[in-house]
C-alpha cells in the first residue's frame, strides 16, 4: 500500500502522511484520532466488535460527532 501511495505521489496525487501499522487495533485507534470533522474513515478490520467498541469510546472524548446511530447494531459475542 505505501509503494503505492508513494507512486501516486510521483504522479502527482495529493496525499499527506502514510504509515503502515501492523496491529489491527492501535491502526484503528490511530486513525480514528487522526480525522478530523468532515472526514469518512474506512476500517476493514477482523475484530469489527472490538474496533466498533474503541470507536464509540473515542467518540465521547472528542469534539466531533458520530456516524454511529445505534450502538446495539453489531452486538455479538467477542471471540
Amino acid at each position: 500500500m505505501l509503494a503505492g501511495i508513494e507512486d501516486a505521489r510521483a504522479e502527482g496525487a495529493r496525499a499527506g502522511k502514510a504509515e503502515a501499522i501492523l496491529e489491527e487495533m492501535a491502526a484503528a485507534r490511530t486513525a480514528l484520532k487522526r480525522a478530523r470533522q468532515g472526514d469518512l474513515v474506512v476500517l476493514c478490520v477482523d475484530d469489527a466488535v472490538g474496533v466498533y467498541r474503541e470507536a464509540m469510546a473515542l467518540s465521547k472524548v472528542s469534539s466531533g460527532g458520530t456516524a454511529f446511530a445505534d450502538p446495539g447494531e453489531l452486538e455479538a459475542p467477542e471471540g
